[in-house]
């Protein structure tokens, strides 16, 4: 609460955090980098992917240097 977020949130943060690290330093398959990070539908999974950030895992992981 002193935050501002919720416990909900600060965990779904810190889930996207480790997959954005997971897309860009494996080769892991999305649906793989899904169910890693705590999610049993991979669909979800990449829709708040793309809402947290702006754009799809595979997106992502394409533009890495």
């Amino acid at each position: 609460n002193k935050t501002g977020i919720n416990l909900f949130d600060d965990i779904v943060k810190h889930r996207m955090d480790k997959a954005k690290e997971c897309l860009l330093t494996t080769d892991m398959k999305i649906n793989d980098v899904a169910e890693y990070v705590g999610f049993s539908d991979p669909s979800y999974f990449s829709r708040l992917f793309k809402k947290f950030y702006g754009i799809s895992p595979k997106e992502y992981r394409s533009r890495r240097i």
